[in-house]
């Protein structure tokens, strides 16, 4: 985990939001809706753009939380924990972030061979 955390801090340009909206064409609507909304079933954070030092903190807590919900869904913790049934649309809502953090990071990463 500390070396994904690494890694991004590593590669997220300074304005990060300007660099999620361009990488994949999915408008406003979902910045709006990481500002606005924290995950239902994992209780991850709520990513306040306009803060560029806590955005990196919030993002990671967002999907780190969300994958413990996952990981641990049998846990036995019924107010974080995944359930298929009622919280397959929020999950879904989650992918467009996990997909430009995982781009950012290949693109930036990526070497010729």
């Amino acid at each position: 985990f500390l070396s994904f955390l690494c890694l991004l801090e590593n590669s997220i340009p300074f304005n990060f939001t300007v660099y999620f909206i361009s990488i994949r064409p999915i408008g406003d609507s979902y910045c709006e809706y990481y500002r606005n909304t924290r995950v239902p079933f994992s209780k991850g954070a709520m990513i306040d753009w306009s803060n560029k030092i806590k955005i990196i903190d919030k993002v990671v807590d967002r999907i780190y939380t969300t994958r413990n919900s996952l990981v641990h869904n049998k846990s036995g913790k019924k107010d974080s924990s995944y359930n298929h049934n009622k919280d397959k649309q929020y999950l879904k809502m989650e992918i467009p972030l996990v997909k430009a953090i995982a781009e950012i990071i290949i693109e930036d990463s990526a070497q010729e061979l």
